[in-house]
């Protein structure tokens, strides 16, 4: 059935709109949306669209906001460590904590490397994946060659 809203659904919109209240309180917190829209850049319809979940954020405007009124931008997107763990096993589904803590710590900080950083880092993933694949081929090839074995002594 379409248009059915899922419980993960209902989470993530949630969640959306927890994070246009973090930075609608940052805002008015700090200073107000005029100001705000000075120091960012970021047009004030933008800013209020934002702040009231009618907009998602991209990352640059997150980053300006959360400069401009001295919050983290970890804090404006995720919320708090307890938030941003929920919001991990949203993400990162049958892992555990540490393991999303982990992924979203790196994907959120890639944006701080330099070009040919974030190819190296892409190349020993592909690697790791191969090295994986090659493992498991490996293992089903010891098996085989143990079960091998095993019959012949069985004879």
């Amino acid at each position: 059935m379409t248009g059915v809203p899922t419980q993960q659904h209902d989470e993530e919109t949630m969640t959306d709109l927890q994070r246009a209240e973090r930075i609608k309180t940052a805002i008015t917190t700090h200073s107000t949306y005029e100001r705000i829209e000075e120091m960012t850049g970021v047009n004030i319809t933008t800013l209020k669209r934002i702040a009231s979940g009618k907009r998602d954020v991209y990352a640059s405007e997150l980053e300006k906001i959360a400069e401009a009124t001295q919050e983290s931008p970890v804090y404006l997107m995720f919320g708090e460590d307890k938030d941003m763990v929920k919001k991990g096993k949203l993400m990162f589904d049958g892992r555990r904590n540490k393991v999303a803590e982990a992924a979203m710590f790196s994907l959120y900080n890639i944006r701080t490397l330099k070009d040919d950083e974030i190819i190296v880092i892409a190349k020993l993933i592909a690697g790791l994946q191969a090295m994986r694949v090659s493992e498991r081929f490996f293992l089903k090839d010891l098996e085989k060659l143990r079960d091998l074995k095993d019959s012949e002594g069985d004879e």
